[in-house]
C-alpha cells in the first residue's frame, strides 16, 4: 500500500476544499447567492478532486506511484477518509464560529426552492446528520477518482 500517496492525497483534498470553501465564502456563495452551494460542492467533486488526483498520478517516478487497482483503490479510500475528516471541521469551525448565520440561511433557501420541507432541511443540512455529504462522499467519491484518474494517467504512457 502506498501510505505516502493516500496521506499526501488526503492532505491535499482537505486543503483544497478548504481554499474552495474559502472562496465560496468571499465571492458571496455561503452568503448572497446560496443557489450557488450545490453547484460548487459538484464542481468540487467532479473537477477539484480529478485534477488533484491527475497532478498527484502524473509523476513519472514508478516507484513512488501505486501499481494495482486494489493499491490506488485503498489510496483512494485513505485519503477519502483524511480529506473528509478535515471538510467536517472546517465546516465544523465555518458553521459555528466564522459564519454562525450559514446554515440557518441555506436550510431556509433549500426549503424555499427545492421539494424539501424546513424541517427535513433542518435534519439534513445539521450536522451529525450532514456527515453523509461531509465525510460519507468523499470515501465513496475519492477510490472511483483515484482509479478513474489513475487508468486515464497510464493509457497515456
Amino acid at each position: 500500500m502506498n501510505t505516502s500517496l493516500m496521506l499526501r492525497a488526503g492532505l491535499v483534498l482537505g486543503t483544497l476544499r478548504t481554499v474552495w470553501i474559502a472562496v465560496e465564502h468571499l465571492v458571496g456563495a455561503r452568503s448572497t447567492h446560496l443557489e450557488w452551494v450545490e453547484p460548487c460542492y459538484g464542481l468540487f467533486l467532479f473537477v477539484g478532486a480529478p485534477l488533484t488526483w491527475f497532478f498527484l498520478l502524473r509523476d513519472d517516478n514508478k516507484s513512488a506511484q501505486p501499481q494495482g487497482v486494489k493499491e490506488i483503490l485503498t489510496a483512494g479510500l485513505g485519503a477519502g477518509l483524511l480529506s473528509g475528516l478535515i471538510h467536517v471541521g472546517v465546516f465544523a469551525l465555518y458553521t459555528e464560529i466564522l459564519n454562525p448565520d450559514y446554515l440557518d440561511a441555506f436550510i431556509s433557501w433549500n426549503a424555499e426552492n427545492s421539494s424539501n420541507t424546513f424541517e427535513i432541511a433542518n435534519r439534513e443540512f445539521r450536522l451529525p446528520a450532514f456527515l453523509d455529504i461531509l465525510l460519507v462522499h468523499p470515501i465513496l467519491i475519492n477510490p472511483v477518482t483515484a482509479l478513474l484518474v489513475h487508468l486515464a494517467v497510464r493509457a497515456k504512457k
